[in-house]
């Protein structure tokens, strides 16, 4: 029960993610949050660890990774973006025509995940597209004509602080 608990947080904080990002979009004029949603990326990552906070997933029997990264948001937000990148080009690119994610749950609580370009209805510019997920949710990612593939999402490292454990 503590773990579908534990699960069902998690979703809840995918929705407030979305809230905050459509709240964001109300209070930017519309040309500067469209620049913030292509200024999150990082350039060409090449192995993971190369770069602080991004991590690579290679995808089975494909010349393609999903690529992880903090975009602007800080370790404590609990989430990460992340998009396709192309291996053998080094390069970002846009989900491929057919390809599916959705977010695996417990019991019936999964759903399908859009690009944030998709949710707030901008058409996502070529290499620019990426999805928003909290850290340690489960995934699937379904290709035509390929089996499905389930991925975690990594966590963060974070700085530690030292928290009380009984007040005196």
């Amino acid at each position: 029960m503590r773990s579908f608990a534990k699960r069902t947080r998690r979703l809840m904080l995918v929705v407030v993610v979305f809230a905050i990002l459509e709240w964001v979009s109300h209070q930017m004029p519309p040309v500067l949050f469209t620049d913030w949603l292509t200024k999150t990326k990082p350039e060409a990552v090449n192995d993971p660890g190369e770069v602080e906070d991004v991590f690579r997933v290679d995808i089975p029997d494909d010349y393609l990774s999903i690529r992880f990264f903090p975009g602007d948001s800080r370790p404590e937000d609990g989430m990460f973006f992340f998009d396709f990148y192309d291996r053998d080009r080094q390069l970002a690119c846009n989900a491929p025509c057919g390809y599916k994610l959705e977010l695996l749950a417990p019991r019936g609580l999964a759903g399908p995940i859009q690009s944030v370009e998709a949710v707030y209805g901008i058409e996502a510019p070529e290499r620019l597209e990426k999805f928003a997920v909290v850290e340690l949710a489960t995934c699937s990612l379904a290709r035509p004509g390929k089996g499905s593939f389930a991925f975690h999402v990594p966590r963060r490292t974070r700085p530690f602080v030292a928290q009380p454990v009984r007040h005196m």
